[in-house]
């Protein structure tokens, strides 16, 4: 690794999280290393190198995302990585602050959204009542949000009856916390019945494997995991695509990841590059990206797809 001595005055801290930090890694998993600089860090600090042979996901982070602790909060994993967090590197103490600060709001914030799976599940009492009696409000609605515009590709397209239950249960929780679903094949979703719970929660954790694999991708090339690795997250996807998730629905989402390396690219002045990664991408995915910058002519297809699966099936 090289020596920190080349920017010890812009590095502010270095930490481990995920299975590492949480003490549950194993002989494959990856070593997240986070390092929060300042800003006048940003212009080199894509060219640290690591030892031959170690996996080791390299996360540049500037202090300007961890010195509010409201949107800290609010993010999605960045309290548990803070909480679950080996600091490596914290001269000044302010991280070793931090992470005492997050964890007693995360325990109250991981009750809350358990609370909110089971008002979700069970309608033991509206997601309404529950929004107007808790700090968390803005976060549960933002939270629930994310998680059903992440479902709508991959839930229309793969014409699973399951889906349909899925997001049925998605766009009842956002009315009720008065929260935009964003999405105009809406009206063909929502009118089935006779899901069970259990083809939900199927159709959900295929759905969830599916998102996990593609970012696993992106972080394989962003970050130069070793190449079986990257072989491994590249099979993944195949497989999953032969077991019938359509090229359509995996299609948005590596668009989303391309357009997320665009920013990452505009940040380390690296812009121009990303177009050829996303087809390469592709390429190795066996996906062809013609198309793929035309949304309109996609959610089309998406909505013609619905119509015959509704006729066929007679979800009315």
């Amino acid at each position: 690794m090289k020596s920190l001595d080349l920017y010890k005055n812009d590095v502010l801290s270095i930490f481990v999280c995920s299975s590492v930090g949480r003490g549950d890694s194993d002989a494959h998993s990856d070593i997240d290393l986070h390092f929060i600089y300042k800003d006048t860090l940003r212009d080199f600090k894509m060219y640290a190198t690591l030892e031959e042979g170690i996996a080791v996901d390299w996360v540049w982070e500037p202090y300007e995302h961890y010195n509010d602790f409201e949107e800290i909060m609010c993010h999605f994993s960045k309290p548990h990585n803070i909480k679950n967090s080996i600091i490596l590197y914290d001269p000044h103490g302010w991280f070793g602050e931090l992470k005492n600060q997050v964890i007693p709001d995360l325990e109250k914030k991981d009750y809350v959204l358990r609370r909110v799976k089971l008002l979700w599940e069970n309608k033991s009492r509206s997601l309404e009542q529950a929004i107007q009696t808790d700090q968390f409000g803005d976060f549960i609605r933002s939270f629930m949000q994310y998680r059903t515009i992440a479902l709508i590709p991959l839930a229309a397209c793969t014409l699973d009856p399951s889906a349909r239950k899925l997001l049925i249960q998605a766009k009842r929780s956002l009315e009720l916390l008065g929260a935009n679903s964003d999405a105009g094949m809406f009206e063909l979703l929502f009118g089935c019945r006779g899901i069970t719970k259990n083809e939900a929660l199927h159709f959900s954790t295929r759905m969830m494997e599916t998102y996990d694999y593609c970012i696993k991708v992106q972080t394989a090339d962003y970050h130069g995991i070793n190449p079986p690795k990257r072989d491994y997250h590249y099979n993944g996807i195949k497989q999953l695509i032969e077991e019938g998730f359509h090229k359509e629905a995996i299609h948005p989402i590596l668009e989303w990841i391309s357009l997320a390396d665009y920013r990452i690219t505009q940040d380390t002045g690296r812009t121009g590059w990303w177009t050829s990664y996303k087809d390469e991408l592709y390429n190795r995915l066996g996906l062809s990206p013609e198309g793929m910058n035309v949304k309109k002519e996609f959610m089309l297809d998406t909505h013609n797809l619905l119509k015959k699966y509704c006729n066929v099936r007679g979800f009315n």
